[in-house]
């Protein structure tokens, strides 16, 4: 005795031509219950409910639709450059897909809170350069600064402040590495009020200061 579950369907289809593009079909699902001397009645299944199926609200499942068709727009086989962007779509996708499990694909997302510091976050990485006022970044996500920073902290292993000036420090050795721009470009470019400061705050964190640094990493 036992119930046996019977589906049938069409898996994944892909083609040379067309490798991230993929089909599923499923026409039919029911459930058989079969006793000592003969199978029952097929009875169908109308919602399967599978504990690796995660339901998503639709803003958030819209964005992930459309990452899935970016990554298929750009896609160019052995075009090195456009591999390179689509890696970066995937990143964002999979990033996307984290958040929406640690949700746990519930329709409030958390109570708002994992939407709020993906904006958060987001808004600390495209404004790095400007004079960002955390606290304020903060209040507008309706959530209390306190509740957010430690929320941040819990998931992204740093508090907002110390998250921004690895963000900067990361920049500015990016750009004294591989630009021929001046200190005091790079230090306006990154975010620092004055030179004095960035050069103060990039030996504390990087041991030389800027000039210095550059020197050495031409050697």
């Amino acid at each position: 005795m036992g119930e046996h579950w019977c589906i049938f369907g069409l898996g994944c289809l892909s083609s040379d031509a067309h490798p991230l593009r993929m089909t599923m079909l499923l026409f039919d699902c029911a459930s058989l219950m079969k006793n000592e001397n003969e199978w029952g009645t097929p009875k169908p299944i109308e919602q399967l409910r599978l504990p690796f199926l995660m339901p998503l609200q639709s803003e958030r499942a819209g964005r992930i639709r459309e990452q899935f068709r970016e990554a298929e727009r750009e896609w160019v086989p052995g075009d090195l450059v456009q591999e390179a962007r689509v890696k970066s779509v995937w990143y964002r996708l999979v990033q996307e897909v984290h958040e929406a499990a640690e949700a746990g694909g519930r329709h409030n997302d958390g109570d708002g809170i994992v939407e709020a510091l993906r904006k958060f976050k987001e808004k600390l990485d495209t404004g790095f350069a400007t004079e960002l006022r955390i606290t304020e970044l903060a209040e507008q996500t309706g959530f209390s600064p306190v509740y957010l920073r430690r929320t941040f902290v819990s998931r992204y292993g740093c508090s907002p402040k110390e998250y921004l000036n690895h963000l900067r420090n990361e920049h500015a050795v990016r750009r004294l590495r591989f630009t021929s721009d001046s200190v005091t470009d790079i230090a306006r470019a990154c975010g620092y009020s004055d030179v004095y400061q960035f050069s103060k705050t990039f030996k504390k964190r990087n041991g030389l200061p800027p000039i210095e640094y550059r020197r050495m990493q031409g050697n």
